[in-house]
């Protein structure tokens, strides 16, 4: 993962986050088990900086 994007979910709060419920569960490889929920939260990050002074942030 860039670190970049690491630092901004790193940066949410705990407050942030909002529990989600998949209506089928999917299984998860690295866990290797059934997957049926997950977190998610907004975060602002700039991904490109096109030219200096003109970058685009998004949250």
């Amino acid at each position: 993962m860039d670190p970049k994007v690491a630092a901004a979910i790193a940066a949410s709060g705990e407050t942030a986050w909002t529990a989600i419920r998949y209506p089928r569960a999917i299984w998860d490889d690295q866990l290797r088990c059934w997957v049926s929920g997950a977190q998610i939260a907004e975060a602002e990050y700039t991904a490109f900086t096109p030219k200096k002074g003109q970058a685009i942030t998004v949250g």
